[in-house]
């Protein structure tokens, strides 16, 4: 699938707006851990259709950081951890994340974002 334009940069405006959204919040804030689903969720949608977005999909500048690796994702998250409150946030904000990802490549959802 190519993207076009208006859905490259509504996939990446809406990307750094949840980051900074989730930077506001301590590492450990329910908001946080949220966000950092919505985050995971857009990366692995976007990638699991083998759609390429800089900043968004790949590892992310902090995952470069020293020795690079990559986080788990929600679903690895959920597996390791079941019973854990804080993964079940990020699995919920995962899901958040896929449901944007959908909607922009459907052109349904449109994100004006300040």
């Amino acid at each position: 699938m190519v993207l076009t334009e208006m859905q490259k940069d509504n996939l990446i405006n809406l990307f750094k707006k949840v980051d900074n959204a989730r930077l506001l919040h301590g590492p450990d804030d329910n908001e946080a851990l949220l966000y950092h689903g919505v985050m995971l969720g857009m990366r692995d949608e976007l990638e699991a259709k083998g759609i390429e977005v800089e900043g968004v999909t790949g590892l992310w500048w902090y995952e470069t950081l020293d020795t690079p690796k990559r986080q788990e994702s929600a679903t690895e998250l959920l597996e390791k951890y079941p019973e854990r409150e804080d993964i079940a946030l990020i699995a919920n904000g995962n899901k958040i994340g896929v449901d944007f990802v959908t909607d922009i490549l459907k052109g349904s959802r449109v994100f004006h974002l300040s």
